[in-house]
């Protein structure tokens, strides 16, 4: 399939614990524009390690999806010429509507 489609001109939204959007093998595609966090109500998807949690279940999510690859770094992604966005949700109590709107997010 790499053959003939990459995923160029698509944008995959990650909902989960939030995307380290400088990940190198992830920064080339990644659509900041598009991002959103829904626990903190801002911008910025980047996830808050904790000694406990290093919340990085997005970021590998991410990876997999749509990870640059050939760049000598780590993998390639499914559709690794897609645009990223970092949808933060699951790593903060939510709500119905909350899910919703991510899961809707434009």
């Amino acid at each position: 399939a790499w053959n003939t489609y990459k995923g160029s001109g698509i944008v995959i939204g990650i909902v989960d614990d939030g995307l380290d959007w400088n990940h190198p093998d992830l920064d080339n595609y990644y659509e900041s524009s598009l991002d959103y966090d829904y626990c903190s109500n801002d911008g910025d998807p980047t996830p808050e390690p904790t000694s406990t949690k290093p919340r990085a279940h997005g970021t590998a999510a991410a990876g997999v999806a749509a990870g640059v690859g050939n760049n000598n770094i780590g993998i390639s992604g499914s559709a690794p010429r897609a645009g990223l966005a970092g949808l933060q949700l699951i790593s903060c109590s939510t709500t119905d509507t909350r899910e919703s709107s991510a899961l809707s997010h434009e």
